[in-house]
This record gives C-alpha cells, sequence and structure tokens, in this order.
C-alpha cells in the first residue's frame, strides 16, 4: 500500500523524508519524540496527520512502544479513561515520566470529554500529587500540562475555585519557562475562567488582553486559538459587550478545523456561544445552537453538558418572561449535575431556579433558596454567584418594602467581589440593577421651598475607602471632578483615619498644612470643610452630613456610613462577644486594602497597616474555629483573602497549610509551602520558619 504525494505534504519534512526512504523504526521513534510535546500542546491535529501513514503501512499493534500506543488512544474518538490504565502502568514501569504526564492528562480529558460521572477524578488527581513531585525530572512543558488538567478536575469535579486557581497560578510560570505559546494562550483561557466565577473580571481581562498577541503566532494550536476566541467572547457578554462578544464567540464555532477537533472542544465552544447568546438577549438563534448540543449530548449521556445546556435554556426563558420554563430547566440542570458528580452545572443553575422563584412571586422559597446558596457559592470561591444571588435577595426585599434590608445585602454583594469590581446582575437585562439602586436610593420628601431632599434619619452618605476610594450622597456620585481641590478628599480622609467623630481641629489643621502657622492653618481647614460640605450638592441645598462642634469635626453617624470605620467598630464588637458567626460577618466587611492607590502620608500607610493587621489577626482566630467545626470552606476563603492581603505573612501560610492537612490534601499544602518558600527567598532572602518546616515535613509523611 503506498502513501500518496498528497499527504505526505501534510507532514512535517522530515517525517516526509522518512517515509519516502521506507525508515519507519526511526519515524516512529521521532514520532514518539515529538509527539508528546505536540499532546502537551494540544497539537491533536497533527498527531493525527502523523499518526496516519502508520496505519497504511506501518508495523502492527504488538510492535508499537507505549509512548505511540498513549499517542493513538490520545486522537482516538471517545477514549475513555479506562483505556489509558494499561498505558499509564507500561509507560511507568518505564520510567518514561514525561509520557506518564502526557497519560494522566489524557485521561483527565478523556473524563470530561464523556461528561457521564466525574467521581473517577479523584484516582487520578492522586497520581498528579505523586507525579509533581517529580516535576524536576521532566520537561516544564509537560509539568504546565500536566497543571492545566489538575485544575480542570479541581473545578469541574469538586466545583472549586480556590483549589483550582494554584494550579492555574503555577501553570503560568512552567508555560513561560516551556516557551510553549500554545500553552501560554491556553492557559489565559482557562485561567481566564476561574476568573470570571470569582468575580474578579478585570483580571480576567488583563489575562486576555497580554495573551491577544499570541493568538496569531505561528505553531499556536488550532485548540488553544479558538479557545482563546471563545473566552474573550464570553467575557465580553458578561460584561455587556454584546457585539464584540457574539462576534468572537461565532467566529470560534464556525472555525472550519472545530469539527476535527476534540468533542469536547466543540461542546464547550458550543455552550459559551449559547451562553452568550441568552444573556445578550439574543434569542432567535438559541434554539438553533441547542439543536446542535443536543445532537452531540443526549445520545452519549453527555450529563455535564447537557447540564449546561439546560442552564442555557433556562436563561433565554428568563429573559423572555417566562419564569415556570425557566425553573423547570433549573432543576433539569441540576439534575444532570448530580448525574455526573459535577457541582459546577448545579452551581450555576442554583442561581437560575432562585431568579425563576422569584418572578413567580414565591419570595419565600426564593429567599430560603437563595440565602443558602450565597453562603455557598462565597464558600467556594464563587464570588460572581454569590454578589449576583445578594442582588436578588435585595431585589425581594426591596420589592416588599424592607429597603434598610435590601440594603445590607446590596452591601454585601459589593463586599463578596474582589476590590473595584461590581457586582453583574447575571442573567438579567441592564435595567434590573438600574431599578434596584433607583429603588434604593433613600426615600425623598419636598420641603417648603418645593425642593426634593431626603429623609433627615436616613443614612445615604456612603463612603468607601476599602479596596478603593468612592462617595456617594443620596443618588449622586461624587467623581474627581467634583471635588473642590485635593485638600477637601484629603481631609476627609484625615476624618475616617482618625474615627470620624470629634476629631481636633487643630490636629487636622497641623497635620494638612504643616508647613503652615497656626491661624493660616486653621483657616485653610475652616475652608477645606466648607468645600467639603458642598461636595455634591450640585447647586442644590447642602447636606448636613459634616458637624463642627467645640472645634471638634465629626461625621454624622445618622447620615453617614463609612466601611472603614464600620469594619473597625464591628471587630471591636466582636472581641466582647466571643461568636465566631459575628467574627465572620465582620470580617466580611473586610473588602480591600484602606486606600490602596494612595500613597499620599504616612498615615494613610500606618491606618493601613493597622485594619490589615486587625483583618489577618481576625482571620486567623475565625480560622481557629472553623478546623475546630471542620468548616474547612469558610476557613479557606479568608485565608485566601488573607494571603492576597498581607502575602508574606507565615502564619496565614502556616494556617493554610494545616487546613489542607485536615482535609486529606497534602499535595496542596506542600503547593502553599513552595510557594511561601520561593517568596521569602525572591522578597526577603530568608528561608521559612521552623513550625512551616515542620508542617512540611508533615505533608512529605505518606498516610
Amino acid at each position: 500500500m503506498t502513501w500518496s504525494m498528497q499527504h505526505n505534504a501534510e507532514l512535517y519534512p522530515l517525517y516526509a523524508g522518512l517515509l519516502e526512504k521506507g525508515d519507519l523504526d526511526r519515524y516512529v521513534s521521532c514520532l514518539c519524540r515529538d509527539g508528546i510535546n505536540w499532546w502537551f500542546d494540544a497539537q491533536t491535529n497533527r498527531i493525527a496527520v502523523h499518526l496516519k501513514p502508520l496505519a497504511s503501512l506501518g508495523p502492527g499493534e504488538s510492535r508499537l512502544p507505549p509512548r505511540l500506543l498513549f499517542l493513538r488512544h490520545c486522537v482516538a474518538e471517545n477514549p475513555s479513561a479506562e483505556s489509558f490504565e494499561p498505558l499509564y502502568a507500561a509507560l511507568l514501569l518505564l520510567d518514561d515520566l514525561e509520557g506518564v504526564y502526557g497519560c494522566v492528562g489524557a485521561a483527565i480529558a478523556a473524563i470530561w470529554t464523556k461528561g457521564v460521572d466525574f467521581r473517577p477524578y479523584g484516582l487520578w488527581l492522586s497520581r498528579i500529587d505523586f507525579l509533581l513531585k517529580r516535576l524536576n525530572q521532566v520537561s516544564p512543558r509537560a509539568v504546565a500540562s500536566l497543571l492545566g488538567y489538575k485544575a480542570l478536575a479541581e473545578l469541574t469535579g469538586q466545583g472549586n475555585i480556590h483549589l483550582a486557581s494554584m494550579p492555574y497560578l503555577v501553570q503560568q510560570h512552567w508555560a513561560e519557562k516551556a516557551e510553549s505559546v500554545s500553552l501560554r494562550l491556553l492557559h489565559a483561557s482557562t485561567a481566564s475562567y476561574c476568573h470570571f466565577l470569582a468575580g474578579d473580571l478585570s483580571s480576567a481581562e488583563l489575562l486576555l488582553e497580554d495573551a491577544l498577541p499570541l493568538v496569531d503566532l505561528p505553531g499556536v494550536s488550532l485548540v488553544s486559538r479558538i479557545q482563546f476566541w471563545s473566552c474573550l467572547g464570553l467575557c465580553n457578554c458578561i460584561k455587556g459587550r454584546f457585539k464584540e462578544g457574539l462576534k468572537l464567540l461565532e467566529q470560534a464555532v464556525s472555525h472550519q478545523g472545530l469539527t476535527r477537533l476534540p468533542v469536547a472542544v466543540w461542546l464547550h465552544c458550543h455552550t459559551n456561544f449559547l451562553f452568550g447568546l441568552s444573556v445578550s438577549g439574543d434569542l432567535e438563534r438559541v434554539e438553533e445552537i441547542s439543536r446542535q448540543i443536543m445532537a452531540r449530548t443526549i445520545p452519549p449521556c453527555n450529563y455535564y453538558n447537557h447540564g449546561y445546556l439546560h442552564c442555557g435554556l433556562g436563561i433565554a426563558q428568563l429573559r423572555l418572561g417566562r419564569a415556570r420554563r425557566a425553573l423547570l430547566h433549573s432543576k433539569e440542570a441540576r439534575i444532570r449535575s448530580d448525574m455526573c458528580a459535577s457541582p459546577v452545572i448545579g452551581k450555576i443553575a442554583a442561581l437560575l431556579q432562585g431568579q425563576a422563584l422569584s418572578d413567580l412571586g414565591e419570595d419565600g422559597a426564593a429567599l430560603r433558596h437563595l440565602k443558602v446558596w450565597v453562603d455557598r457559592w462565597a464558600g467556594v470561591g464563587f464570588a460572581l454567584f454569590a454578589a449576583a444571588g445578594s442582588l436578588e435577595i435585595a431585589a425581594i426585599y426591596a420589592r416588599n418594602g424592607l429597603l434598610d434590608k435590601a440594603r445590607g445585602y446590596m452591601d454585601r454583594a459589593r463586599s463578596l467581589l474582589p476590590r473595584g469590581e461590581r457586582p453583574l446582575a447575571l442573567y438579567r437585562d441592564h435595567r434590573f440593577l438600574e431599578r434596584l439602586e433607583a429603588q434604593l436610593v433613600p426615600e425623598r420628601v419636598v420641603c417648603r421651598e418645593g425642593r426634593a431632599r431626603e429623609t433627615p434619619g436616613e443614612r445615604y452618605v456612603l463612603i468607601r475607602t476599602l479596596g478603593d476610594f468612592y462617595l456617594q450622597i443620596g443618588d449622586r456620585k461624587i467623581y474627581d471632578r467634583h471635588w473642590h481641590g485635593r485638600q477637601s478628599k484629603k481631609l476627609l480622609k484625615a476624618i475616617i483615619v482618625f474615627g470620624g467623630c470629634k476629631v481636633d481641629m487643630e490636629h487636622l489643621a497641623y497635620l494638612l498644612w504643616p508647613d503652615h502657622d497656626g491661624d493660616r492653618a486653621m483657616n485653610n481647614l475652616k475652608m477645606a470643610i466648607s468645600r467639603l460640605r458642598q461636595v455634591g450638592s450640585g447647586g442644590d441645598e447642602v447636606v448636613p452630613w459634616i458637624a463642627v462642634k467645640h472645634k471638634k469635626v465629626s461625621l454624622l453617624r445618622k447620615l453617614c456610613r463609612v466601611d472603614a470605620i464600620d469594619f473597625h467598630r464591628a471587630l471591636d464588637d466582636v472581641a466582647a462577644r466571643n461568636d465566631p458567626s459575628a467574627l465572620e460577618k465582620a470580617l466580611s466587611l473586610y473588602t480591600g486594602d484602606f486606600l490602596p492607590r494612595d500613597e499620599g502620608g504616612g498615615w494613610i500607610i500606618q491606618h493601613r497597616d493597622f485594619l490589615r493587621t486587625r483583618f489577618v489577626n481576625g482571620v486567623l482566630e475565625l480560622s481557629t474555629c472553623c478546623l475546630r467545626k471542620h468548616d474547612y470552606d469558610t476557613a479557606l476563603r479568608f485565608l485566601e483573602q488573607a494571603r492576597q492581603s498581607d502575602p508574606l505573612h507565615e502564619g496565614v501560610y502556616a494556617r493554610l497549610m494545616e487546613v489542607y492537612l485536615a482535609m486529606g490534601y497534602r499535595g496542596k499544602a506542600l503547593d502553599v509551602f513552595y510557594h511561601l518558600r520561593d517568596l521569602l527567598v525572591a522578597e526577603l532572602g530568608v528561608a521559612p520558619s521552623g513550625s512551616l518546616l515542620s508542617l512540611a515535613r508533615q505533608a512529605r509523611q505518606k498516610s
């Protein structure tokens, strides 16, 4: 049997030359060497092309080495994870670690592709933890690839953002070390999904923007390129940029090469497209795309993607005002989630279920459902959904006239997200959030002159300093251009730093104008106070939110709410009560460092450090209680936030290791240790403390 010159043209020159010479032994040897790297780079088409000559000309199955048998399994139609078991054993026996790394990743991919049962992830994840202890014996390309599959299994099998984020974080380093453009692009796409779910859309956008120049570079795998388009399109749709988003999503699903890629990639791109069509309100094409997905999910019992399909259809029905059908789709999605043992689909569908109950007027059932799920979402890092669920609760309370409770949940929605991120009303149109915010503007009364003003007893001056600086008076947002000079803004920050109540004017004058004499500094202060009172008035009656009495300046508590002061007071209250649930609520108020972008004064930096220290100490206290109660999700959520706030705090890392050890995740405990060890050496030139070394030794011990 001969191999045509046309097919020869598809081969790399080296392989075409070997084929013409009839040197099959060297052909197989070269393919074993190169093929494993193609697998790591997701070049499945290239593997298939170079395997074809062996199917037509080559030796029998018995003569093929295990690594080549592995490559055949990788490009076979719907391989099972079980089919990789004998290959794993054979490669391990030969101590072919590169092949073993590839085999384990392929088994994870097979489980995800089939979408039938994700419980077998557990066996392969334990093997990954074993293999990563020998990462110095394999190529960076192998490590980067395996970390990506580890993160995929943690996310889709455990439904935990905290567990999935660590491998993705480390994967970026190894992908860059491997100088693999395909792996770097694939990392940007897959890691962005974690950022989406965590509500950190800014980080997702930055990651995708940095990867954008890689898309058109030569040698990029088609899988990496198509998945990048799909992910970038989804990001645009979530942010409300539907035109750009749908264009990218359609570009991914209409690519001619998509049909030649693994079915998992096809389903992933089409379900993303369905989601984009649903949330954008472009409902005409939802049914068409749904039929295509059904044809590839229902016959093979792909419960994972079938559940995702029901989520997309339910969102479309919700947008059409068909709440009953949306509820049915959400329940079907959760059933499929249970059938495949993947909690991710269930978490996505749970929000849809709460929204459908709310739209059906079943407020009691909706509140009970959403309150339970807000805590569940937050506990595993699904902050985007926890915040959206809090908005739904706020809307229900607002609809029933309970505005204080509604505002409380609106504040919670903001506090659940990373600093600077704005809550998104998922699955809703833009008017939902606009109406809700309009409802939560304090009630207005008409004064004698006929002008509207806020009810005097209502808190309606909102000052945010944790994570960013933000001021809102009533329904008027105060931007930089509305501040009458920088000193009025600096004055407000100083009042907050010194407690917000009865701050001595002489102290403020000296702090803000240290180079001026007493009288001149005091006159400047009085002028700044006057200007600060005018902020947000817009020419209307001045809101009396700042009081001066007996040479003391105060923010009126009945009108003002300051997040940093609320946090500080909440921790003071908890200290006297010894109540872990109250401590958790108090720590939830800390949404980021105090004025993180402001380096204008040592007193600001000092107060930032003071609040951060209070937060970290509170987290360590809370995590001790969580360990006793086996509430590991809550402990991980706050410890991860504390680590981001103070990335060199050894006590936080030690507690993280203790939690992972209590959960039985020795590999994750070691990941935490190695991350801190590298940081300490790079930043301070020191080694970890004895207690951390002891925990690392404990983690290395066999069960």
